[in-house]
């Protein structure tokens, strides 16, 4: 059940370097069919100058909750629980010996955050923090195995990436991947210029911290990383690479 090493890598091959706006690292990957196949930029900690993203109309996001957090209920606020992002991953590319919907990726520095992974849950096909029964596919999953990055580097920011297995499949994980609505590896990486779309629950200012109920998304232009080495000393930015 376990990802190997090498997976991992070809994960990690995946990572790629940060537009300006953002402090922490962000994960490359692709989805199949979504908005003609154009490459996504996964969760990150800000959302600066977006806007409110149609309801849904992300499926493969998902909100990493801190477990002991969450309030009782069938549809509880889980918005003082939602720490960091992640992406539903096709078990196409993952070569697991099944089909079913059970990996999601996130940061490296978010799996650092807490040492076992029952302290995890994530929140499959949510909008707004706030009213998590509002759609059927929406609900909570526990995370049953963290498997950070190998050469995972907190200082230099390295290998910023952490696979999450949920102890089940979500309910609408088979047609979320029938209708390619789930994240998939590239092939290789955008270049420089490319402009990708940035989703998260981020905070969506730069002078406080004020996060958003419900899903936000930008489009961010993809920059070379001498840029970002450049940047890098100015304020809080880091950088993630493979």
């Amino acid at each position: 059940s376990t990802l190997d090493n090498d997976m991992m890598i070809a994960l990690a091959a995946s990572a790629a370097a940060v537009e300006n706006l953002q402090p922490n690292g962000t994960v490359w990957a692709v989805n199949r069919r979504r908005l003609r196949q154009l490459r996504r930029l996964a969760p990150s900690a800000k959302v600066i100058g977006g806007t409110e993203a149609e309801p849904y109309e992300f499926p493969f996001n998902a909100a990493l909750l801190v477990t002991s957090l969450i309030p009782s209920g069938s549809t509880p606020n889980v918005k003082n629980a939602q720490d960091c992002g992640a992406s539903l991953l096709d078990p196409t590319d993952l070569h697991q010996g099944n089909n079913q919907v059970l990996w999601a990726l996130t940061a490296g520095h978010c799996c650092k955050k807490r040492s076992t992974p029952d302290e995890w849950s994530l929140l499959v096909h949510g909008h707004n923090l706030r009213r998590t029964g509002a759609h059927p596919c929406t609900e909570i999953i526990p995370v049953a195995e963290t498997i950070r990055h190998p050469d995972y580097d907190n200082r230099l920011t390295k290998h910023d990436v952490c696979l999450l297995k949920m102890s089940r499949e979500p309910t609408c994980g088979q047609q979320l991947k029938n209708d390619g609505l789930l994240m998939t590896l590239g092939e290789e990486m955008p270049k420089a210029g490319f402009v990708g779309t940035l989703t998260g629950w981020g905070t969506t200012t730069v002078s406080e911290n004020k996060y958003p109920n419900a899903l936000q998304e930008v489009s961010l232009k993809l920059k070379k990383q001498r840029f970002c080495k450049k940047k890098a000393g100015q304020g809080d930015m880091l950088i993630s690479r493979a």
